[in-house]
């Protein structure tokens, strides 16, 4: 066997991030695997459990094991394949499990390289909220726009991991007592009810929901017979119309109305069911 190459296994210690996909750039890409020409056989072993070990940093830093530190708006976290620079970073994935819910605008610090922000798509920072304590989020570092992008965390139905995302200030209404998570319980509107408009959201009216429609309302009044259309008749105890076809208009019955005015009084059934909500801003 021909004499094995010149190789240190403590020189350039690089990473799996460090690997090429041409083949013969990774004789020396890795300090710990050596695949020079003429290697000795004693190499081999030694190369072969080097490589199993930087995949097996990768799985790890791609698995969700990776717990940040920090605070929740300047993330930190320590991988293991160890990046020195940015250049090297880009592109590349890592799955970071949030030790607490972010704050606004977070940043996320990796290998001590420095503070990037934490974007949901280029150019869109997190929201507060959204990046849910204990979950895991796999993001890629972007080099040329100095941001984490998150997978998986674009508005899907208003919902994330079981947090709504909506922009800051999103006014939404909730069927609980206090406002979620990222979200703040609104006190303007009390005992109102919900009217759907076409043009500009507004307010208006004087009694509260409770005091229109928490009673039975008695209302008297007093059928004037002369007010009445020409043409009614009786069918069936009903007023109708000139024809025994005619719809019913009123239904009151035929039995109530004497020769001359009559004043009656019927009660309103105003109880209607309902269901609470609260209104809350997104943070």
């Amino acid at each position: 066997m021909a004499a094995s190459a010149a190789f240190s296994f403590g020189a350039s210690q690089m990473a799996f991030w460090s690997w090429s996909k041409t083949a013969a750039s990774n004789a020396t890409a890795d300090g710990t695997v050596n695949w020079a020409e003429g290697q000795s056989p004693s190499s081999v072993n030694d190369s072969a459990r080097a490589m199993m070990a930087r995949i097996a940093e990768y799985r790890d830093d791609v698995a969700g094991g990776l717990s940040t530190g920090g605070t929740s708006t300047a993330y930190t976290v320590t991988t293991n394949q160890v990046f020195d620079s940015f250049a090297h970073m880009h592109a590349q994935e890592l799955t970071i499990l949030m030790h607490t819910t972010n704050g606004a605008s977070p940043t996320l610090n990796v290998d001590g390289l420095g503070a990037k922000a934490i974007h949901s798509a280029i150019g869109t920072p997190v929201t507060a909220g959204m990046l849910v304590s204990s979950a895991p989020y796999k993001v890629v570092y972007s080099n040329p726009n100095n941001c984490f992008v998150v997978f998986g965390i674009i508005d899907v139905l208003g919902l994330v991991r079981g947090t709504l995302y909506a922009p800051s200030g999103t006014l939404m209404l909730f069927q609980q007592t206090s406002a979620p998570t990222g979200w703040t319980k609104q006190t303007t509107h009390d005992d109102k009810a919900l009217r759907v408009v076409s043009g500009t959201p507004s307010s208006g009216g004087t009694s509260a929901f409770s005091t229109v429609f928490g009673l039975t309302a008695t209302g008297g009044h007093t059928i004037i017979l002369s007010e009445l259309p020409g043409g009614l008749h009786s069918t069936g105890g009903a007023l109708r119309g000139p024809t025994s076809t005619t719809p019913a208009i009123f239904s009151l019955q035929i039995n109530e109305i004497g020769s001359s005015d009559q004043a009656h009084t019927h009660p309103i059934e105003l109880r209607v069911k309902y269901v609470d909500l609260i209104i809350a801003s997104k943070d």
